[in-house]
């Protein structure tokens, strides 16, 4: 993803930081699936600190369709882990933030940082 000038596409490890401010337990940050029970709530909108997530899932190119509209975000990030796998974000409509690494993703939305 091409971000505009002085922005750039959040890092696993500045999501990990924003899900700590949000009061993810310390041990489930660095776990991979669904972590804490309700920081994902802060995102949502009208929730708190002007995330606004809205839930338009995403595209599974694996499956060639889309999956999970208006019940999940999936947000890519610019990391990938050991297995060359893309790191993502899914923001659920339960409350819960899930940290995922994938091959199948081929849509997700972006959550560009101010440089």
């Amino acid at each position: 993803a091409f971000a505009p000038d002085g922005w750039h596409l959040p890092s696993d490890e500045e999501w990990l930081e924003l899900e700590a401010h949000l009061g993810m337990p310390l041990e489930e940050l660095d776990i991979y699936g669904t972590r804490g029970h309700s920081p994902g709530e802060l995102l949502r909108p009208a929730r708190g600190i002007g995330f606004n997530s809205i839930f338009s899932g995403y595209y599974n190119h694996c499956a060639d369709g889309f999956g999970h509209i208006a019940y999940e975000s999936h947000y890519w990030t610019s990391s990938t882990n050991a297995d060359n796998k893309v790191i993502i974000r899914i923001v659920d409509n339960h409350g819960g933030i899930i940290r995922l690494a994938t091959i199948c993703h081929g849509g997700c939305s972006v959550r560009y940082i101010k440089d």
